[in-house]
This record gives structure tokens, C-alpha cells and sequence, in this order.
């Protein structure tokens, strides 16, 4: 079972992906919460941002995904990815599978200005369509957790 929290930087997706994770905890829920950022600095910080490196990342993050899921977790995944052919792999692979895009314009994240491969900056960021598509303004933020746990209620057959 994998819940995927997709968004550019600054969406939202680490701060949801806890509150989420505070639900599972309350119902005694077995889960892992894997943040696309600490994956990257503890396992693949060997690769860089260009896009053959996200790619590679992201095989890994899928790999590691599928073995706790396999372990019966239910696996939070916060990260981007500019990959739709991983996203559609994982709508047909995982048997319980649920997809929040996320989308704000209120970014906080500053980039460098010789930083390159930034997600809808440099590198295309065009997810398909997730079972909930978000547009997370900070008035809006109890409402979309409120969403994604009725999502997750409901699919994963949480009372």
C-alpha cells in the first residue's frame, strides 16, 4: 500500500506526509514514511539532479517501496518526480495505491541562481492525474488534510 505525496518544493508534501503519518500512528497502523530528501542524503547520495539521476533515485526509491510494502506497510512517499511513466508503473503495479498531487504557489523555497535540474524550473514537471489533485493555499490546509484522510479511510478500509 503506498500513499505518494507528489509536489515542486515547498507544496506541502513533508508537511501533510506527517500529518498523515500522526493519523496512522493514532490507529495503531503499521507505516513508513519515506521523505524523498533524507532518502537522497542517507542512500543515494551518490547521484546528482540531473534527470538520469533522479531516474536512478527514483528506481531506488520504488525498490525500497516495494519491499516494505511487501512487509505489509503502508508506505507514505514524499517526493517529487518528473517521471510519468513511474507514476502510471505504480497505478498498475501496487494494488492499493493512492496518488496526492500537490500544487501551491506559495513556494517558499529560494534557489541559487547557477542552481540547476529544479523541478518545474529546469526539469518538466507534469504528473499524471493523482486520486486527489490539491491546490494547497495555507486557508485551505485543514480542508486538504481532511481529503486526504477520507481518501485513505476509504481505501485502505480505515474506520
Amino acid at each position: 500500500m503506498l500513499i505518494w505525496l507528489l509536489g515542486k518544493s515547498g507544496s506541502g508534501k513533508t508537511f501533510f506526509s506527517k500529518k498523515i503519518v500522526k493519523f496512522l500512528v493514532k490507529k495503531k497502523i503499521k507505516h513508513f514514511h519515506i521523505d524523498g530528501d533524507e532518502f537522497r542524503k542517507y542512500i543515494s547520495h551518490d547521484l546528482g539532479y540531473d534527470k538520469r539521476s533522479r531516474y536512478t533515485n527514483g528506481k531506488r526509491v520504488f525498490a525500497f517501496c516495494n519491499y516494505l510494502i511487501s512487509k505489509k506497510f503502508i508506505v507514505i512517499l514524499s517526493m517529487q518526480s518528473v517521471f510519468r511513466e513511474m507514476q502510471l508503473k505504480n497505478r498498475r503495479t501496487i494494488k492499493k495505491y493512492l496518488q496526492f498531487n500537490l500544487v501551491s504557489n506559495n513556494t517558499n523555497v529560494k534557489f541559487k541562481k547557477k542552481q540547476r535540474y529544479i523541478v518545474g524550473k529546469d526539469l518538466k514537471f507534469n504528473p499524471i492525474k493523482g486520486d486527489l489533485n490539491i491546490s494547497n493555499e495555507r486557508k485551505s490546509t485543514q480542508k486538504n488534510l481532511n481529503l486526504m484522510i477520507r481518501s485513505i479511510k476509504k481505501k485502505f478500509s480505515i474506520k
